[in-house]
């Protein structure tokens, strides 16, 4: 399997101790998830077999680096591991978006506020979006 879940499945045991609706949603949304990564494996041979060109070559890579992410980057394994995975923009509770997601939101607020519309046109554009990016 792509994950070991031992651990995931012994956190979600105890999260569903007290569990609210929201919980509960999040848990059923996890153990989907799970399922998921692990078909992916299943799968794989029909893109393959399918012709179907870019998931067939770019799956095997996904299901390395997923493997090896443990071994090659500890450090963000043990963030994963705690959680670490999510942007929160706000103190309310159970409101955290994936990391893709943050990033785009914070590249709509650069072309609401005009920076990247034309930004390869402009040269002053182009050095505020490179210098402000990394800091949002």
């Amino acid at each position: 399997m792509v994950f070991e879940t031992e651990d995931m499945a012994k956190k979600m045991e105890e999260f569903e101790g007290n569990r609210s609706k929201t919980q509960r949603f999040i848990l059923n949304y996890m153990k989907q998830f799970e399922t998921v990564l692990h078909c992916i494996q299943c799968l794989m041979k029909y893109f393959f077999a399918h012709d179907h060109l870019n998931y067939a070559r770019l799956l095997p890579l996904y299901i390395s680096t997923m493997q090896e992410t443990e071994k090659r980057h500890p450090n963000l394994w043990r963030e994963f591991m705690r959680g670490h995975f999510c942007v929160t923009k706000g103190l309310a509770g159970f409101t955290t978006i994936a990391s893709h997601h943050g990033i785009e939101q914070e590249t709509r607020k650069l072309k609401v506020m005009g920076g990247i519309v034309g930004i390869t046109q402009n040269e002053k554009a182009l050095d505020k979006f490179f210098s402000t990016a990394p800091e949002l």
